[in-house]
C-alpha cells in the first residue's frame, strides 16, 4: 500500500513492500543461503587465525572482509544457481 507525502513542493511516494516482490518462504531461503556464506567466511577467518596465530581481536576487527567474502560467495552461489536452471530448462525442452 502505497501514500504521497509532500516534502516542500515534490511529493514521494513511500512504499512498505520491497522492491521485489519475492513471499515469506523465498525471502527465509534467501536469508539462510546468505546465513550460510556468512557462516563459511567466519570459519575461513577463523581458521586463518589459527593457522597464522595471530591475535584473537581479529575475528572482529577483519569483518569488513568477512562480509566482502560473503558477499562473494553468495554472487557465485546465485549463479550458479541461475546456470542450473538455465541448464535444466535447455536439457528439459530438448528432450
Amino acid at each position: 500500500m502505497a501514500f504521497f507525502t509532500n516534502f516542500g513542493r515534490k511529493k514521494f511516494q513511500i512504499m512498505k513492500d520491497t522492491i521485489l516482490t519475492l513471499t515469506v518462504r523465498r525471502k527465509k531461503y534467501e536469508l539462510t543461503i546468505l546465513a550460510f556464506c556468512f557462516a563459511v567466511a567466519n570459519t575461513v577467518n577463523l581458521a586463518a587465525i589459527i593457522y597464522f596465530d595471530t591475535a584473537w581481536v581479529e575475528l572482529f576487527s577483519q569483518i569488513g572482509y568477512v562480509v566482502t567474502i560473503t558477499i562473494v560467495l553468495y554472487i557465485l552461489i546465485v549463479a550458479f544457481r541461475l546456470l542450473w536452471k538455465f541448464l535444466f530448462r535447455k536439457l528439459r525442452r530438448s528432450v
